[in-house]
């Protein structure tokens, strides 16, 4: 468990930016970053829950968008610094998701799970596997939800037992890529996604995964450490007062210009709605 609670503290706490600097966090769930100083968010209600973690509905404490990693409402290069932390393995199109990180900020950090340790215990909603290799990430189309059903009955098994949990507790980081980059993140993609593959992924995120939701007292925990966190790392929080309207940009028409409603930012010149919360 300490292995695991400092690779949490390096991968998760320590962030290299300054006070001034405009972080955004892509995918932000029940788990923000907390030195974003903008989320973005494509499932927002908390009927969609049981795609996060734990069943959490998604935190919206800061300025939250409503959008998505492959078109992202926001001008080119609008932030310094951006997090994208467990969401590539579930997009689409990576080259996409992957031009549009390099589109909105200067540089970042992208996590996701190994290849390797993905495919002992494959998530479902997870449409790649990914390594790296030469400093560029690697997504292999996935053909199935699980990439043997045998090793993945014994891993269930496993993981029931609690012994999957020990080894992630001990070798986290071995289970994931982490990468830091700026202004180019090197990248191929191998494959294709079928169609029937699609729709039974889809079929299984509107199940919902049995997730069992975090207690109050975890909750509460929980905040009580993004608090010392917060405490520890205050020379590098925040001392921007974001204006949220002038870091978008109207995926429709390309507008930079916006009014605000009720209901977030309408577009000057096409009308289109940009959900903003907070």
């Amino acid at each position: 468990m300490l292995r695991k609670i400092k690779s949490f503290i390096r991968r998760r706490v320590q962030i290299d930016v300054g006070p001034t600097d405009i972080v955004l966090d892509v995918g932000s769930g029940d788990k923000p970053h907390w030195r974003a100083d903008v989320l973005l968010e494509r499932y927002l209600p908390e009927e969609l829950s049981q795609h996060r973690s734990k069943g959490s509905s998604a935190v919206i404490d800061r300025w939250m968008v409503a959008g998505d990693l492959e078109d992202m409402p926001f001008r080119d290069k609008a932030f310094d610094y951006v997090v994208c932390s467990h969401v590539l393995e579930h997009v689409t199109h990576p080259g996409q998701a992957i031009s549009e990180l390099q589109r909105v900020a200067e540089r970042g950090y992208i996590e996701v799970p190994f290849e390797g340790a993905q495919k002992l215990f494959d998530f479902p909603a997870h449409l790649w596997h990914i390594h790296s290799e030469d400093d560029k990430l690697t997504f292999t189309a996935k053909q199935s939800v699980a990439f043997d059903p045998y090793i993945n009955h014994l891993m269930n098994a496993m993981i029931r037992a609690g012994i999957w949990q020990n080894f992630l507790n001990n070798y986290f980081d071995e289970c994931i890529v982490m990468k830091y980059w700026k202004d180019q993140i090197p990248y191929e993609v191998q494959g294709e996604l079928t169609e029937k593959f699609k729709q039974e992924v889809m079929m299984l995120s509107e199940q919902g995964l049995d997730w069992k939701r975090t207690s109050v007292l975890k909750r509460r925990g929980l905040a009580l450490f993004s608090l010392l966190v917060r405490l520890a790392y205050r020379d590098k929080a925040s001392r921007v007062k974001v204006d949220i309207a002038s870091l978008l940009r109207c995926r429709k028409c390309g507008c930079v210009e916006f009014t605000s409603t009720d209901k977030g930012y309408g577009c000057c010149s096409c009308g289109e709605l940009i959900v903003v919360l907070s």
